[in-house]
């Protein structure tokens, strides 16, 4: 659910063992490292050790040269930013994404849909089937993680959420009432504003169990996907327990994460 991931570009020429080289470039084109990497926004996406635990594993599974994916979502505005100020301390939304982020690689070709509410009925034919609700459509973003000393390199895969186009209430946008009209794009897109809300109502309580619903059914979605692609037509389902194994990292009381899933060969 969380990970601190720490400046990549720092991490990357770390891992690769070129820091004093890539520091020479960057005096020969007037520049120092330690300034250039100050420029790097945080991808505060997790909260002090826990989060940082979390990282520690994928920085350790990518050296190790496990397959290994790690899964999270894709906070807008992550862990919050502390100022004080004369009333005292106040928070602010931590804008890691505000000028793009440079090391992230967005997957188009890989979303999935997410359901809340609904029923579960009996069709026509037998089969269970899921109808009603709420639809979101998960899509995923990929976070290089490399290894040191190796030319393994893993992925820390998040998820933003967004509405399908046919949730778009165009007969209501025409007729002037716009919240209704972008109600559900403003819904799905909530569910990845803030790390950590604020659980003291229900709704904040609901917020935060659509968010863990959200990573656990895209992650699942996308370990089966996977499974099934690598196994073609020799697929064999008792086959998954051995093939596939998931780690779930406790946080915070009402919080879990699946910082890594290694997938065998």
């Amino acid at each position: 659910m969380e990970f601190l991931q720490g400046r990549a570009l720092l991490n990357a020429v770390g891992n690769l063992e070129l820091k004093d080289e890539y520091t020479e470039a960057l005096h020969k084109l007037g520049h120092d490292l330690e300034a250039v990497a100050e420029q790097e926004p945080i991808a505060a996406l997790g909260n002090g050790g826990l989060g940082r635990l979390a990282s520690c594993f994928l920085d350790s599974l990518s050296t190790l040269n496990y397959p290994a994916w790690g899964y999270g979502l894709r906070y807008k505005y992550g862990l919050f930013q502390q100022t004080i100020t004369t009333d005292g301390q106040k928070e602010q939304c931590e804008k890691w994404l505000e000028m793009g982020y440079p090391w992230e690689i967005p997957r188009n070709d890989i979303s999935y849909p997410v359901k809340f509410f609904g029923k579960v009925v009996d069709s026509y034919n037998g089969i269970k089937e899921w109808v009603g609700g709420e639809t979101v459509s998960a899509f995923a973003y990929d976070v290089p993680i490399p290894g040191f000393r190796t030319k393994n390199s893993i992925s820390l895969r998040l998820w933003s959420t967004r509405a399908l186009p046919e949730d778009f209430d165009l007969e209501a946008f025409n007729a002037g009432d716009y919240s209704k009209a972008g109600q559900a794009h403003a819904n799905a897109e909530r569910i990845c504003y803030v790390l950590y809300p604020g659980d003291a109502t229900d709704e904040g309580k609901l917020l935060l169990l659509r968010q863990q619903y959200t990573l656990c059914s895209a992650s699942i979605q996308d370990i089966i996907a996977r499974f099934k692609e690598r196994s073609g037509s020799e697929l064999k389902w008792d086959a998954l327990p051995s093939k596939i194994a998931i780690q779930m990292n406790d946080t915070m009381t009402a919080h879990f994460s699946i910082p890594s899933i290694t997938m065998q060969p």
